[in-house]
């Protein structure tokens, strides 16, 4: 093989990894990184369990009840490392958005959403979307609930913030809601939108997430089927 050639393949390589790493930048260990978060958030730290060297804290903001969840997981060749920021709320409510088939799709304001349940048939219902979620098709349990939520302004912006794309430029969302429960997604690379490398980069960074999962939370409380 060419060694310019080598050369450029081993920095490419190196790059990645380089930014794929949210520690990058900073001596400190992921280890003291868990445990400045915990102080900042007055939580309280325990293991995952089944999950080894995985960690989650427990707090609250403003009297609502908060997990984050460090979690290292297992892909084809390498450990990776991602972080959940999770709120429980009174609903059971499931609300997932997924990229179309094929990639740029022009939709309308009304898309469709259907009902997931075990009954024979769909439930189906037109919503009007912010124009940043048009790229994506949404699955929910409750079509009635995720009318009223994504139709406010403000909880679409809070949607559309979590608006992500891969490294193929393929839309993805940090957001779903599972169960009733918010999930955002913290992501390894830096390039992925929330970044792990936001958070350890800046430690106060994690309030904005909490301010947004706060607002939706509440409406996901208020809202009536």
């Amino acid at each position: 093989m060419n060694p310019i050639l080598v050369v450029i393949v081993v920095i490419f390589i190196g790059g990645i990894l380089y930014l794929t790493n949210p520690f990058a930048e900073t001596k400190e260990t992921r280890e003291q990184y868990l445990e400045k978060l915990r102080t900042f958030l007055e939580g309280r730290m325990e293991p995952v369990e089944g999950k080894e060297s995985s960690h989650k804290i427990y707090f609250k903001y403003y009297e609502r009840q908060f997990l984050y969840e460090d979690i290292i997981e297992v892909g084809f060749s390498k450990q990776v490392n991602n972080a959940y920021l999770k709120s429980t709320t009174n609903k059971d409510l499931d609300l997932n958005f997924e990229p179309f088939s094929k990639e740029g799709i022009i939709h309308t304001e009304a898309l469709i959403v259907s009902k997931l349940n075990s009954s024979l048939f769909n439930e189906k219902i037109k919503i009007k979307v912010p124009d940043e979620l048009k790229v994506f098709k949404i699955n929910t349990s409750d079509p009635i609930q995720a009318k009223v939520l994504i139709e406010d302004p403000k909880i679409g912006r809070i949607l559309a913030y979590y608006k992500d794309s891969d490294v193929k430029g393929h839309h993805r969302m940090s957001l779903k809601i599972k169960k009733g429960v918010i999930i955002v997604n913290f992501h390894p690379a830096v390039m992925r939108h929330p970044s792990l490398f936001s958070l350890h980069s800046n430690i106060h960074h994690i309030e904005e997430h909490l301010e947004k999962l706060s607002v939706l939370a509440q409406a996901i409380d208020k809202v009536q089927s």
